[in-house]
């Protein structure tokens, strides 16, 4: 086990009633009067909602709500929702709409009540378990499941509609899972082939664009051609595009699959990964299900014995939709068990999901759209995409949407969608990620994109596990998205598979205008990698035990070049459709003339005042050096380390990473790093 990783401070898991305490930007305040209704599992909606006579759901508080607002103005400091402790099974999506506003001065807060361990839940807990008794099911199950598989009908318990599967991953809308099944609220595995890890493509029949490819290992073979709606798996051609693909032919004499059209964007590979699932047949392992649609039938090796509520399935698509609702707080909340997202926020302002735990979602935990919304001190896992979404803000005009993720852990996410759906997704202008904790994930950290936006005081690690040519925080492909700043983050023990491995901080095709500063980079073999663009800085981070820390190529004098000529390109559509010759545009250097400016050079890069402790120093391309300012930087006598003691037994906290403030680092003129800020629960500015 990895040092840092087991250390305690950095890799707790926040389970609900421990989370991590996050400022509300809605505070009731006491000198105010604020209105009290009570929500209980042993309320009644026909009750007034008090205390003593506490509501049984939180639709009947909403509408209490809006029937004060039908009579005059709010309380003047707003609505508390006080929900008592228990489990909430939600059969509909909790809706919100323009009449369930609040106000700045009184906001609108549904919590659970003080030392409450609420969960809102849209799954089933599901019981009637039976042997399997139908011979023809009997004949198609391994001999190794007979006797420990059992079945459940699911119309009876609640599960009317189990879902299709769908087309997911790289490049390809994000849709809400069928049914997924949870035992001990851990999601359990589709019944798959191989049970742990992948096969591989022996090869491709065809050309690459071709759909049909031959399996390495046929063992298994012989058993799929009995299967109504088989799935595939796979990184198909690239180690960083993934996808679901139906499988439309099993052909035992060629020893090939072929997939439904229109297949995977970039085609198949030869010794590629993959794997298949959704199969009966495969239902060989502890843990595994399998749902037969037409009868409505779940199948299901326990991995232990089976209790009351032991046994749960997703059925709401959305458990919170807010839409047009501003001025409204979600705060320490349990949620679970749904399809798709479970909290959507759209179209408003001033909303904030704080201090939550979500968990067993098919999709996201939370979308945001809007602005001065966020999401805070909450903590994440298991989700089947990404984690956090926010999406604000004018790129015409630069007007920021304030959208923010403060303060959460996240991990163990991308269990469906497993590259780029990261743990926090940020889109548009003027939103930030500060002070996160993000681990365990196949692909990307933070993915952002767009104008202006804050990374900050994160602290990321084991994460891009599954795939390679990726980055922890990941930008690429527009010259016109500029002024984000990716600063005093901690980044380490990031690896990656394969020859390319994963970059700390990846800047990809062309990303231009990005500011990299003041972060700590440890055990990450490539560390910062600049993928051809302009006017990007790299200045005063710190990289301990890192093979190469800084890669700075010219691809776009090379491999590149067609893209960055191309007037059909993404590149240059992509800077065609915000006006950056003009308006608040010309605030970022060169950016106005860059395609009269020999466009392919990176120009204006500047790689000044870091400090490198082990690994191999620089590496800047020899076609990229007469564009790129590099200078002030410090090899290995520049790691003058306050405490060095504690780097040879092994680093606890990021604070045992900091210069001597008289050594020859700060001679030079490397600015203290604000490392005891990094991470959730950290002092602010």
């Amino acid at each position: 086990m990895k040092t840092m990783r087991s250390a305690g401070w950095l890799t707790t898991l926040f389970l609900f009633g421990t989370l991590i305490p996050a400022a509300s930007p809605h505070p009731l305040s006491p000198s105010r009067a604020v209105v009290e209704i009570h929500v209980s599992t042993t309320g009644r909606d026909t009750w007034p909602g008090t205390s003593t006579e506490p509501v049984a759901s939180l639709e009947r508080a909403r509408d209490l709500i809006r029937a004060m607002k039908a009579k005059g103005d709010l309380p003047p400091g707003g609505v508390r929702v006080l929900v008592e402790a228990g489990h909430y099974h939600l059969r509909q999506t909790f809706d919100l709409g323009p009449q369930d506003d609040g106000a700045a001065a009184a906001p609108i807060v549904y919590e659970a009540a003080p030392g409450a361990e609420v969960e809102l839940s849209g799954g089933v807990s599901l019981k009637d378990f039976q042997p399997v008794t139908d011979p023809g099911v009997l004949s198609r199950l391994a001999p190794e499941a007979k006797g420990h598989v059992v079945q459940a009908d699911l119309a009876p318990q609640g599960i009317a509609d189990p879902g299709q599967l769908h087309r997911r991953g790289y490049n390809l809308p994000m849709v809400p899972s069928g049914v997924e099944l949870y035992f001990n609220n851990r999601p359990m595995p589709l019944a798959r082939w191989p049970n742990v890890g992948y096969a591989t493509i022996a090869s491709v029949v065809g050309g690459p664009k071709d759909r049909t490819f031959t399996v390495a290992d046929q063992s298994h073979m012989s058993r799929w051609s009995q299967e109504e709606d088989l799935w595939t798996y796979g990184y198909w051609c690239w180690d960083w595009a993934d996808s679901d693909e139906a499988v439309e032919t099993v052909n035992l004499a060629a020893h090939s699959l072929t997939l439904k059209a229109p297949g995977h964007v970039y085609g198949l590979k030869a010794g590629q990964r993959f794997y298949v699932f959704n199969a009966l047949c495969e239902l060989d392992a502890p843990g595994e299900w399998y749902v037969d649609r037409k009868r409505g039938r779940l199948y299901f090796w326990p991995p232990s014995p089976i209790t009351p509520g032991s046994v749960g399935m997703a059925n709401l698509e959305t458990l919170i939709h807010a839409h047009g609702a501003s001025h409204v707080t979600f705060n320490r909340l349990g949620m679970s068990g749904t399809r798709g997202t479970a909290v959507v926020i759209e179209d408003a302002d001033q909303n904030i999901v704080s201090n939550c735990a979500i968990r067993e979602v098919g999709n996201l935990a939370v979308l945001v759209k809007g602005d001065d919304s966020g999401v805070a001190g909450c903590t994440i896992w298991d989700a089947g995409d990404g984690g956090i979404s926010l999406v604000g803000g004018d790129r015409q005009t630069l007007e920021p949407a304030n959208l923010y993720a403060d303060g959460n852990t996240l991990h163990d996410y991308n269990r469906w969608g497993r590259t780029y759906r990261p743990g926090i997704r940020i889109e548009g202008v003027g939103n930030r990620a500060r002070k996160n904790l993000i681990f365990n994930a196949p692909h990307n950290a933070i993915w952002f994109a767009g104008n202006d936006h804050m990374i900050e005081e994160n602290d990321i690690h084991d994460v891009c596990e599954e795939t390679q040519d990726s980055g922890a925080i990941y930008t690429g492909r527009d010259w016109s998205a500029r002024g984000t700043v990716i600063r005093h983050n901690f980044l380490h023990d990031i690896q990656g598979v394969g020859a390319y491995g994963a970059r700390g901080v990846y800047l990809d095709d062309q990303a231009s205008g990005i500011e990299v500063s003041g972060n700590l980079f440890y055990r990450v073999p490539h560390s910062v990698f600049v993928g051809g663009g302009r006017d990007n800085v790299v200045e005063n981070n710190l990289f301990v035990d890192c093979l190469v820390p800084v890669t700075l190529d010219s691809r776009g004098l090379s491999d590149q070049k067609r893209d960055v000529e191309n007037p059909d390109s993404g590149l240059r559509t992509a800077l065609a459709k915000v006006p950056y010759r003009q308006g608040p545009y010309r605030k970022y250097k060169g950016l106005a003339t860059t395609l009269e400016d020999n466009p392919g050079a990176p120009k204006g890069d500047r790689v000044v005042r870091n400090v490198f402790w082990k690994g191999n120093g620089l590496d800047i391309w020899q076609t990229a050096r007469p564009y790129v300012e590099v200078e002030g930087n410090m090899q290995d006598a520049g790691a003058s380390f306050r405490w060095p003691d504690r780097l040879l037994r092994g680093p606890s906290s990021p604070k045992d990473f900091e210069l001597k403030a008289d050594g020859p680092a700060a001679a030079m003129g490397f600015e203290p790093i604000p490392l005891g800020r990094i991470g959730p629960g950290t002092p602010s500015d």
